[in-house]
């Protein structure tokens, strides 16, 4: 049986980020980010996405008490930025990503949060 950590935590990963509820937006958001880094690799999920976007993922990050990450994806935005060739800096990407952003470490924080600030998120019916 899912618990109501379970449900919230996938309906954002589903992509409930229009939720008027600031707990379901910014797990969706982080979430969405998570996915591209970890199949797609942290280029592709930093690449091509506007600075608006990468804010936004940076915020929900630090809404659930990862400001390492936040401060992984601006160091990793710099590297873009700065570097010509990104092949070479990929794997430490990955790995450094892995390191402070792995599954666990992400339903640990939201779990965190859910008891903190249950009223952040939208009810379960």
């Amino acid at each position: 049986m899912l618990t109501i950590a379970d449900i919230i935590w996938n309906r954002a990963c589903q992509g409930n980020a229009g939720s008027a509820h600031l707990g379901d937006n910014r797990l969706a958001v982080m979430l969405r980010f998570h996915g591209r880094a970890m199949n797609g690799g942290v280029l592709h999920a930093i690449e091509g996405r506007s600075r608006a976007t990468l804010h936004e993922v940076k915020q929900a990050f630090e809404y659930f008490n990862l400001p390492a990450v936040s401060a992984f994806i601006s160091k990793a935005e710099r590297i873009i930025r700065d570097t010509a060739e990104l092949s070479d800096f990929e794997g430490s990407l990955i790995a450094d990503y892995g390191a402070t952003a792995s599954d666990s470490v992400l339903f640990d924080r939201f779990l965190q949060k859910l008891a903190e600030e249950p009223t952040e998120f939208e009810p379960i019916q």
